[in-house]
């Protein structure tokens, strides 16, 4: 493959009278953690199963290396895929699974070498049906592992790891990103378990796009809360214009979930560009009270510390 790229391009998925997927599009490229965020029920395993080609989308497309899943010359071992629950029979050993899965992905000489990756090497022939909800968590990422696929994408991927696990995860996915060029793709419901592991955050609600950014951007945005804290201190005004420009920079952050959207600036512009937008109520009028109880909440965390460093010097 020339390129790994997952494309997302306007997907629509309906189920009766429930539209499970909206006019979705985004990108996820090589060589970075894409996540996939959303809460439950916001159409995120409807739209990996689309792209994994097991739902035919009523619209749109979703493409791998520049090509819908089913017409991959090798989709085993261009795609490897950890879905909700995996797909094991508990009374066969974790190395018979990963045999009957390399009949088709990949070679059974890398069995070994997938099992050493997710540290089940010493528990290869033991029962699924005896394995924790965390070692089947790894032994479906083994499996999809298998075939060396350029993309890997997985649903969940942190249920049922302890917090050793979760570091596991997230240093085996970055690994796998940032040193081997993968494209790696993973859904979660909860940001603060993924913070760390992603480069990039994708975030829908109700089968739509609600934002999309870079982790290092927010990050640059939420540290300029300490240059606006010592600069309130000595001056105010100044304060308020740094409060502004930390708002325009964290808006695609606090723009994703539910109780800022509606008053997000992203959201005051999209209420200008579509004035019949429903999901929207006085949101300038919003940006304007969110920016001054930010100004508020930080000038009294300042006041409260001048106060105290005074009390102690006094």
């Amino acid at each position: 493959m020339t390129s790994a790229m997952i494309e997302v391009e306007d997907l629509h998925k309906r189920y009766r009278h429930v539209k499970a997927v909206d006019g979705l599009s985004f990108i996820a490229k090589p060589g970075e953690v894409t996540g996939f965020l959303g809460p439950n029920g916001a159409g995120k395993t409807t739209t990996i199963s689309m792209i994994l080609g097991l739902a035919q989308p009523d619209g749109g497309e979703a493409r791998i290396g520049g090509k819908p899943f089913r017409e991959l010359d090798s989709p085993a071992t261009t795609v490897g895929a950890v879905l909700a629950g995996g797909a094991f029979h508990d009374r066969r050993p974790a190395r018979a699974s990963l045999h009957a899965t390399a009949a088709a992905a990949g070679p059974k000489s890398r069995i070994p070498e997938v099992l050493e990756a997710v540290g089940l090497a010493d528990a290869p022939n033991r029962h699924v049906g005896a394995y924790s909800l965390g070692m089947r968590q790894r032994l479906s990422l083994a499996q999809a592992l298998l075939g060396d696929p350029d993309v890997l994408i997985l649903d969940e991927p942190g249920n049922g790891l302890d917090p050793a696990g979760l570091k596991w995860l997230r240093d085996t996915l970055r690994g796998l990103a940032h040193d081997r060029g993968k494209t790696v793709m993973l859904s979660s419901h909860i940001l603060s378990e993924v913070q760390e592991t992603v480069d990039v955050a994708v975030v829908i609600a109700e089968g739509a796009l609600m934002s999309e950014f870079s982790l290092a951007d927010a990050d640059a945005g939420f540290s300029a809360l300490g240059v606006m804290t010592g600069t309130l201190a000595r001056s105010p005004a100044l304060g308020v214009g740094i409060a502004l420009g930390v708002l325009v920079a964290i808006d695609p952050l606090l723009g994703s979930f539910s109780f800022y959207s509606e008053y997000s600036l992203s959201g005051a512009s999209q209420t200008l560009l579509d004035p019949d937008n429903r999901q929207s109520h006085q949101p300038l009028f919003g940006s304007a009270i969110a920016l001054l109880a930010l100004y508020a909440v930080v000038l009294t965390a300042v006041t409260l510390t001048i106060e105290r460093e005074r009390d102690v010097s006094a």
